[in-house]
């Protein structure tokens, strides 16, 4: 079957091509967080989201007015930037719908099988999705505030184990604007996830990977984005409430409760105290997070207490009133080993024989670093010596941080002259 994309009048026709390594893109804020799906249904979206950023990136390098081949004579960085501001022509979308079509390859791959239960399994999770109503607001060239209502998947239909969707326009160009910048998330991590709050906040850093560690949120800000500001109707409330003939409580919706001193209907708080929304959600979510992903993530906080662990954020407090939360946040590329529990202080045999793999490694890295005191200009280093430092620096600096959360004895490969060399060189190759 031919793999490109043939596009017509009415709608454009795509054969999903499965990645060397499958991987996911997952929006921050699907739907402003307020119509959480189940983790099929997020699977569902995850093949959308890597669908459209595919096709979108096809479009980039063909685009010779507005993609890859008008920017070469830009800095790797602004042409990172500008691809990452990408949006196709207007002309280059489908008019009405796009169509969308995964072989048994990738429903094998993302949902364990293509048998009867899993045709089952899609189909529940499909019908989810598309019983959702999109709401929008906007303004037109005049001005004028406009509501635009739509569903993301007007039709779907697998058979055969294929999988074919069909995506309306209008979220198409709002998948492309989720895409939009999106570093990938190993799906492995995804799926080791069990939690609705710790999938959400993958969904949170994966966007911001690059500047997550030290990026702060309100509370209420927070509350919102993860879905816990306010009690909503479960499944079982619905249920009882169709028993006793209450058609008026729709699941999803939020809890009202009157207020006689008002005298008006007003939300009802999921988690008002911060104790209870700090161990029921953030402690969770993050600690799930850390176990789950394999070292990709690592907290970056240094805990008061030496023996406790790094937990991957911290509270901020205004004369008592917990105001925000930092995230202390670091994403590990390609982590040369599985993130490493912290082990009390005074266990010095047991760090000693988790350094011992990390020392040749520090070693190797030192020894590269170093060679940023040998630069006499910058015209001299190539860009390809020049991303081989960044990346031994950051290396450096991670497994630096886990190494002391592991010991506070020093180590030989750290020392004044090597951080030197990692100022000299932010200073010199400044982004």
């Amino acid at each position: 079957m031919d793999n490109k994309i043939s596009q017509s009048s009415e709608q454009t026709t795509m054969l999903y091509r499965m990645p060397e390594e499958l991987r996911y893109i997952i929006p921050a804020k699907f739907l402003f967080g307020r119509q959480e799906l189940n983790k099929n249904q997020r699977k569902i979206v995850a093949l959308l989201l890597l669908q459209i950023k595919q096709w979108r990136d096809e479009l980039y390098e063909s685009d010779l007015i507005n993609g890859k081949m008008s920017v070469t004579d830009l800095s790797p960085e602004e042409r990172k930037a500008h691809y990452n501001n990408f949006r196709p022509d207007p002309d280059t979308l489908p008019k009405h719908h796009l169509s969308v079509r995964f072989q048994q390859d990738i429903i094998k791959k993302m949902f364990g099988g293509v048998d009867y239960e899993t045709h089952r399994t899609i189909g529940r999770a499909l019908n989810g999705i598309m019983g959702r109503v999109v709401h929008e607001q906007d303004h037109d060239a005049n001005g004028k505030l406009v509501t635009k209502m739509y569903v993301i998947i007007p039709k779907a239909e697998i058979s055969g184990g294929v999988l074919e969707i069909l995506i309306d326009r209008d979220a198409a160009i709002k998948l492309i604007d989720h895409s939009k910048g999106y570093s990938d998330t190993d799906l492995s991590i995804w799926t080791e996830l069990d939690g609705g709050y710790s999938q959400k906040l993958l969904e949170v850093i994966s966007k911001n990977k690059r500047h997550v560690n030290g990026m702060t949120m309100t509370m209420e800000e927070f509350r919102f984005t993860f879905a816990c500001d306010y009690k909503t109707y479960s499944r079982k409330d619905v249920e009882q409430a169709v028993k006793s003939g209450d058609m008026s409580v729709k699941y999803g919706d939020h809890v009202l409760k009157y207020n006689p001193k008002k005298e008006i209907y007003e939300k009802v708080p999921l988690y008002p105290r911060i104790q209870s929304l700090q161990s029921r959600v953030i402690e969770p979510a993050f600690q799930q997070l850390l176990n789950e992903s394999r070292g990709h993530w690592v907290a970056t906080d240094v805990p008061d207490d030496p023996k406790a662990k790094p937990k991957g954020y911290e509270l901020i407090r205004v004369k008592k009133k917990v105001v925000a939360i930092r995230f202390c946040l670091k994403y590990i590329k390609n982590p040369t080993r599985k993130a490493i529990d912290s082990k009390p202080a005074s266990d010095d045999d047991a760090s000693a024989d988790l350094l011992k793999p990390m020392t040749a490694l520090m070693t190797t890295l030192a020894s590269q670093i170093l060679e940023i005191h040998k630069v006499k200009s910058i015209l001299e280093v190539p860009q390809e010596q020049v991303n081989q430092w960044k990346m031994a620096i950051d290396t450096y600096i991670s497994t630096k941080t886990m190494i002391q959360s592991m010991t506070n004895k020093p180590q030989p490969f750290f020392s004044d002259e090597i951080d030197a060399a990692i100022v000299k060189f932010r200073d010199y190759f400044k982004k």
